[in-house]
């Protein structure tokens, strides 16, 4: 029997360090004065846009702060005395790449690097209309989603942000401490090993992942089951990069299921989360509503997301 929080993979370690240094990157951010828990999130998120990351040899996060900042003004066009000549610019006058490669469905392309897809937005969308009691989110880092979901619209229910290491939840904390305009909850969570006392009774839950069960090479047969047994009426989404886990009759696997595949191989990332959710369906613990294969461009060219939906009634 594996006990909490001690199934550490170097996945699992290397985001405790690198919630812990971001923290500390926002605590300098709170203590140039801001207060608001979003203009938080976006400051430090305009910081990372530019600042170098990579897993190190250690198996740490490594960043230099913004190491891609313009120091002076970005100038495409020269100027002569009768013409002018616009050259191909990279980056942008913000510092930005001009253009970033992105896979969707079942190719590549180039977009603009600001062309992120906002996942946040189709939650909202979804949840709207719904008369849900309180969200959850498993694998949640320091809540951003959360809190995100709650400034773009989402309705005042408490938001409980369930977290594998120690300084993404103290993340989480500092940030909730900073309004009284909502309730964030976060809690420590274990994919391997769930367990979510922490959640109060409540008769209707929305429950979203969001690439975090990506870092979780093999999820328990009972991971789903476990999730639809926190209230009476359960909906989960998973927006999680398993595109290359759909296998589709009669085609031959595409380039972008390939390079998904390798990629996951070599991070040693998820590879039976679609597996387990069709356990869970046919053994009628949950119902499957909707699959989308590499429905959502992803951040990263080879990590395109899909969506998976499902219900407990």
């Amino acid at each position: 029997m594996k006990k909490p929080f001690e199934n550490k993979t170097v996945w699992n370690e290397y985001y405790e360090n690198a919630w812990d240094a971001r923290m500390n990157i926002m605590k300098e951010i709170i203590a140039s004065g801001e207060k608001h828990p979003l203009r938080v999130i976006n400051l430090f998120e305009s910081i990372m846009r530019f600042s170098e990351q990579h897993r190190g040899e250690d198996g740490k996060f490594h960043y230099n702060k913004d190491s891609g900042l313009l120091k002076s003004e970005n100038s495409n066009i020269d100027f002569s005395v009768e013409s002018m000549n616009i050259k191909e610019s990279d980056p942008l006058p913000s510092g930005a790449n001009e253009s970033t490669i992105r896979s969707y469905k079942n190719s590549f392309y180039v977009s603009s690097s600001y062309s992120m897809t906002d996942k946040i937005a189709f939650l909202l969308d979804y949840i709207r209309n719904k008369e849900f009691e309180a969200i959850v989110e498993l694998g949640s880092g320091y809540s951003g989603n959360l809190i995100k979901l709650f400034y773009q619209g989402g309705t005042e229910i408490p938001y409980y942000g369930g977290e594998f290491t120690d300084s993404g939840t103290m993340c989480a904390d500092m940030l909730g401490s900073l309004t009284n305009e909502f309730k964030l909850i976060p809690f420590k969570f274990d994919y391997n090993c769930p367990d979510f006392s922490r959640i109060k009774e409540k008769n209707r839950i929305f429950v979203f992942t969001c690439h975090s069960i990506e870092q979780v090479q093999k999820i328990p047969d009972d991971l789903i089951q476990s999730i639809a047994q926190i209230a009476k009426y359960v909906t989960c989404i998973h927006l999680e990069p398993f595109g290359y886990q759909v296998k589709i009759d009669n085609r031959e696997e595409i380039q972008v299921d390939q390079k998904q595949a390798e990629y996951f191989n070599q991070n040693c990332w998820n590879k039976n989360l679609f597996e387990v959710l069709i356990h869970s369906h046919f053994k009628k613990y949950v119902n499957l509503t909707f699959i989308g294969r590499n429905s959502f461009p992803g951040d990263d060219k080879y990590n395109p997301t899909s969506i998976a939906v499902w219900n407990n009634f």
